[in-house]
């Protein structure tokens, strides 16, 4: 849901390179800010993902409704560790509803698709069933068509 932290781990994932120095690269290329910490520690990624379930769920989500956790912690034993098994390391947002509770986090998880950070991609919501999101990989040039699409 966030393109530096796609970067970052891409990066990581790809040239077995260390977070501190990818995290430098980024911000030599303009891909994180000087601060990077809103992008890094997972906070604007579940400030998107509060926007989107508020459209999905029609009602009114906050930012302080999501669990957050960013890639700060993240280093080479974890990348090597997941691509052992196939997998690469990405931050996802979760909504889920069950019954009357909410349900919504950004956080780490391990996925056996290779994405790289030069395709563009972000995470969009996709419909599992009416009571679950999922975010999805897919190009932010649809992520208003489906939205809008959802909530229809």
């Amino acid at each position: 849901m966030n393109g530096t932290t796609n970067f970052i781990l891409s990066k990581m994932t790809d040239e077995g390179l260390g977070y501190e120095e990818v995290l430098k690269e980024a911000q030599e290329l303009g891909y994180a800010e000087a601060d990077p910490t809103a992008d890094v520690e997972g906070l604007d990624a579940a400030r998107k993902l509060a926007i989107l379930a508020s459209i999905s769920f029609n009602r009114r989500i906050f930012f302080e409704d999501v669990t957050v956790e960013g890639i700060t912690k993240i280093d080479k034993t974890d990348i090597a560790y997941g691509k052992d098994f196939g997998y690469n390391i990405k931050l996802l947002g979760i909504a889920a509803k069950r019954i009357k509770v909410y349900h919504l986090m950004c956080t780490l998880h391990l996925y056996q698709f290779n994405i790289h950070w030069q395709q563009y991609v972000d995470l969009i919501m996709q419909f599992i069933s009416k009571e679950m999101v999922l975010m999805m990989l897919c190009s932010m040039a649809v992520v208003r068509a489906v939205c809008q699409q959802a909530v229809l």
